[in-house]
């Protein structure tokens, strides 16, 4: 069951392809997407009209690369993701471990409800505890209120769920000690369910609507309404497993033990040290940023979230947890994800809609994409830590920078075909030497090999 599920999510030799049969493939074998849809990812470029609509003074798109991952099964289904990023490497080393996964049946991924945290902060409160006090008795009002103000939310089966209200003291111990108040002051949390959104618009409209009843109750001054970010009400994990044989290229398991111990040891690393962590959880963002800038989704909220919650006990530390099991390496990894499938740059393209309908029925919510989303940031996270423990991260690195730095020359494809071959067989990856091969190549002082494939 396991294999023809991962052959859904295969297609062998893919990255040697030409740019429109990838494309045929993609739309053939997958037929979430229709042949309008298949035509504007192929050919259409969004049009200068689209990005005013997105932006001030706009100046037209700033292109980057779009991918697929292979080889990916989540909570018993193939999917190819579309990732959108520049760093050499993160597809093909994803979509390897994807693979390894995929053979012991792939990534296991829940996310829990889309309910984002709107905030109030109370300013010029002469009694901070009366005041919390009165907002306590005022809750279902203030509630209703709210949900008056997101009828079609409610509708969907979202608005406002229950409202909290704390009180913040002086900052102790901290840069900034110096420069804070003594006096209290109250905040108040607002959540709010936003279904399919990501939820800013919607709950920075509630926020502003229900200030002035705060206003009027409380005889107070209201500062800054805004979302929170950090969307701990809104998380997402992921779970999967490697037999040790499985770990290793040599289909050895005592091979594969050894590559476990050094993954632990890099993930012990990473718990103890702040440093190596911010490291360790940049590899994981790589995955989870791309499929967001890919679907549309703020890739900066998703960032701020994620190593805010790796703040939350007395040190920055890593997101992943990796054990060592009996006969398998267990990997697991939890955190806030507000992914969404409607509203804001979600919609605004027609290609970021077409690109979100490969993902098929995980397009479908944002649940389910924030399931598509953490599944690739650990198998990312497990991607980097397995080349670090073994061949190290150059290897693929250097081959695709040395392809950069090859078509950076003005050259043909062959020549540039032949200069990458060069560079990485020689280790002499920069662009003093592509230019010295260069031109010995134009004075035959070289012999182009036959059949050179990179």
């Amino acid at each position: 069951m396991t294999n023809k599920q991962t052959y859904k999510s295969r297609i062998k030799n893919f990255y040697k392809l030409p740019l429109d049969v990838k494309y045929k493939i993609v739309h053939k074998r997958y037929n979430f997407i229709s042949k309008k849809e298949y035509e504007s990812l192929a050919n259409k470029k969004n049009s200068t009209r689209d990005t005013n609509l997105m932006i001030e003074n706009s100046m037209g798109f700033f292109s980057m690369p779009i991918g697929i991952v292979l080889n990916f099964i989540v909570n018993n289904k193939p999917v190819i993701i579309p990732l959108v990023v520049e760093e050499p490497s993160i597809i093909a080393a994803c979509s390897g471990v994807a693979y390894l996964v995929g053979k012991s049946g792939g990534v296991y991924a829940r996310s829990s409800s889309s309910i984002m945290i709107g905030q109030i902060n109370l300013l010029n409160i002469e009694k901070v505890y009366k005041s919390k006090l009165i907002l306590n008795i005022n809750k279902s009002n203030i509630k209703k209120i709210i949900n008056n103000v997101s009828k079609n939310m409610v509708k969907r089966g979202g608005g406002c769920q229950y409202l909290t209200c704390k009180i913040l003291y002086m900052s102790k111990d901290t840069i900034h000690t110096q420069y804070d108040s003594k006096k209290p002051s109250l905040i108040i949390h607002f959540y709010v369910n936003c279904c399919n959104a990501m939820g800013a618009n919607i709950v920075n409209t509630i926020l502003e609507n229900v200030t002035y009843r705060i206003k009027n109750l409380l005889k107070c001054d209201c500062g800054i309404r805004i979302i929170s970010n950090f969307s701990t009400k809104r998380m997402a994990k992921a779970y999967c497993s490697i037999p040790y044989s499985q770990l290793s290229n040599q289909a050895s398991e005592s091979h594969g033990i050894w590559i476990a111990k050094n993954i632990i040891s890099a993930y012990r690393m990473s718990i103890r040290d702040v440093y190596r962590a911010c490291t360790h959880n940049k590899g994981i963002m790589n995955g989870v940023d791309a499929v967001a800038i890919a679907t549309g989704n703020d890739w900066r909220a998703l960032e701020s979230a994620a190593h805010t919650f790796a703040s939350r006990g007395s040190m920055y530390t890593s997101l992943t947890i990796y054990v060592m099991c009996k006969d398998s390496l267990a990997c697991y990894i939890e955190m806030p994800l507000s992914a969404a499938t409607v509203g804001g740059s979600t919609s605004a393209l027609n290609s970021i809609k077409s690109k979100r309908k490969i993902l098929g029925v995980f397009s479908s919510t944002s649940k389910h994409l924030s399931e598509v989303m953490i599944a690739v940031g650990l198998c990312q996270n497990i991607a980097a830590l397995k080349a670090l423990s073994t061949s190290g991260i150059q290897k693929g690195h250097m081959l695709l920078h040395a392809k950069q730095i090859s078509s950076s020359i003005k050259c043909s494809y062959v020549e540039l075909k032949y200069l990458t071959y060069k560079l990485v067989k020689n280790n002499n990856v920069n662009f003093y030497y592509s230019n010295v091969y260069l031109y010995k190549l134009k004075l035959k002082k070289e012999t182009k090999p036959n059949n050179v494939f990179i």
